[in-house]
């Protein structure tokens, strides 16, 4: 699993996480069984609140195709699979 979050949850007042990119990115499981998931939490526009979650799952042995979202405050990505962000 890779997780994203800032040091301090306690801290729930959104800031941009540069961490990782925004963009389109794929999941592939390395296992023909897996499947990959995507839970994000993005900064609300216009507010220093973080929004409700937005989780994105593949199907058992299918690949995820999701978007990393451009205010993104934190993210966890688990499942044993490949992680790629398209276009670079």
């Amino acid at each position: 699993m890779v997780d994203l979050r800032p040091r301090s949850q306690a801290a729930r007042e959104g800031l941009r996480n540069a961490v990782i990119r925004s963009g389109d990115w794929t999941a592939v499981p390395l296992d023909p069984d897996g499947s990959c998931r995507a839970e994000q939490y993005a900064v609300i526009p216009g507010t220093p609140t973080v929004g409700p979650p937005r989780i994105d799952r593949s199907a058992a042995g299918r690949p995820l195709s999701f978007e990393v979202v451009p205010k993104l405050f934190s993210i966890q990505m688990s499942g044993y699979c490949s992680w790629t962000r398209v276009g670079g």
